[in-house]
């Protein structure tokens, strides 16, 4: 699957590998005229971009392929939204990422294939001092991965850079935690602009 395929080079750090499999599957997208095919690559570069430092590429690529979600399809909505949040709070736009998420309202209580989300939703309601609700969804992400016997979430590592190897605020925030729009676009094109499209 697509998914194992670029998501193991990820969670163990081979950055380039999984690039190379992300541009991969773009061409392959692009040859078929697959927009499905492409809103997931686009939810995957931006989970490397995130694991890479590159912060700015994530958010580009986590509001691309949930624009691209809202138009096509709805698969990649959940995944896409919760990257959008992690990249949006690695900068300090709480404000942003607590709109985003009032944007794109899913229910209270989400479904088990939305654990991403469910991480992310309860990393953005503790920053935001909403404290009960955020520890309430990350004790609820815990017992669902105890009750599915699931290793540990590797994506709740910190973003990583070359220069500091790990960012120290995501770590503070992870230990807390613990503790308690042509879907076609070249990626290029997205890379050179980091600034949130309009509500």
């Amino acid at each position: 699957m697509l998914y194992d395929a670029v998501y193991v080079p990820i969670n163990a750090e081979e950055f380039e590998l999984a690039e190379r499999i992300c541009d991969e599957t773009l061409d392959d997208a692009r040859a078929r005229g697959s927009a499905a095919r492409h809103r997931h690559h686009i939810v995957f570069c931006s989970h490397l971009a995130y694991r890479r430092g590159s912060i700015p590429d994530a958010e580009t690529d986590a509001w691309a392929g949930l624009k691209a979600a809202e138009i096509g399809g709805y698969a990649v909505a959940p995944m896409a939204l919760a990257l959008l949040i992690d990249a949006l709070l690695e900068q300090g736009e709480l404000a942003a990422a607590t709109r985003t998420l009032q944007q794109h309202a899913f229910e209270e209580a989400l479904p088990d294939n939305f654990n991403l989300l469910l991480f992310s939703r309860g990393r953005l309601r503790i920053a935001a001092a909403q404290t009960e609700s955020g520890v309430a969804d990350v004790r609820e992400l815990g017992r669902r991965e105890q009750h599915s016997r699931a290793p540990p979430r590797s994506r709740s590592s910190a973003p990583t850079s070359a220069s500091s190897g790990t960012s120290p605020r995501a770590s503070r925030t992870t230990a807390s935690l613990r503790s308690t729009s042509s879907p076609l676009g070249s990626r290029a094109s997205r890379s050179t602009s980091t600034s949130s499209p309009a509500a």
